[in-house]
């Protein structure tokens, strides 16, 4: 019996270490006692994201990305489940959460893990993930739960990029963040990005932000004077419109570049 289980635990992945790590520290968080010092709880699960992110750091190697120095802290923002940024993917985060360019850079491995994790989320409120990459990337939840951010993020309309010949997937879109109504004009670039086992998540400042667009915006305030059920299907009209307008616009070939020159930030 000793043997098995020791060959049980030889044969465990550094990514199987490392959720194991997060998923136990995660546990210590919630068993702490009510009306804990908040110092000491504050050392605590900084102690323990600092374990996690040299874990993540040997899994995931040395990067470095053009236009960011290479300081990499874990994209885990809080390991106290039910706090707003829990649950946020397993990776290293390059750049300010507030700054022009922000790169999230994970493993394949990882996120599968995250994805079959994130499968309903949000409970009956929200639609499921789905499981691979290629779907995953195409929805609002993807970006809203994988990244640190205090805001929901709304695709626009995808961005026909190239993929480079190295990338096993490479998708780009316009999008959005708001913490209300979906916004008259999209004016950030996201896009993820796979080489050779890594998956990056960059999202930087359009160049030039697309929209109003005019038969599109009167969608969108008429929605706000309607019922909850109402406004969901204009909201649903209205970002169909505008994916269907906005390739029309002038700013939508700067739109395309500064995505994919992003792609050609990140490392093969």
């Amino acid at each position: 019996m000793t043997a098995v289980v020791a060959s049980r635990v030889a044969a465990a992945t550094p990514e199987d270490a490392y959720i194991a790590a997060r998923d136990a520290a995660i546990a210590a968080m919630k068993a702490l006692p009510a009306g804990d010092d908040d110092d000491a709880t504050r050392k605590r699960e900084e102690a323990a994201r600092t374990d996690l992110t040299g874990r993540l750091q040997a899994i995931i190697g040395p990067i470095a990305i053009k236009g960011l120095d290479g300081q990499a802290r874990s994209n885990i923002e809080t390991l106290f489940e039910g706090d707003q940024g829990f649950g946020t993917l397993d990776g290293l985060v390059f750049g300010a959460v507030d700054g022009p360019l922000q790169v999230v850079v994970t493993t394949e491995g990882l996120l599968r893990r995250w994805l079959v994790g994130h499968r309903q989320w949000w409970g009956d409120k929200g639609a499921r993930m789905p499981r691979s990459l290629a779907a995953a990337a195409a929805t609002n939840a993807f970006y809203t739960q994988a990244i640190s951010t205090d805001a929901a993020v709304t695709k626009f309309v995808a961005l026909p990029v190239m993929k480079p010949d190295e990338a096993t997937f490479a998708f780009a879109m316009l999008a959005a963040r708001s913490q209300d109504a979906v916004p008259a004009k999209a004016d950030e670039v996201f896009v993820t990005v796979s080489y050779g086992g890594r998956v990056y998540l960059a999202c930087g400042k359009a160049s030039a932000a697309i929209g109003p667009i005019g038969v599109c915006e009167r969608i969108r305030r008429e929605s706000q004077t309607k019922s909850e059920a109402e406004q969901a299907k204009d909201e649903r009209d209205f970002l169909r419109c505008f994916a269907e307008r906005a390739p029309r616009e002038p700013a939508f070939g700067t739109a395309l570049k500064d995505a994919q020159d992003l792609i050609g930030r990140l490392p093969r």
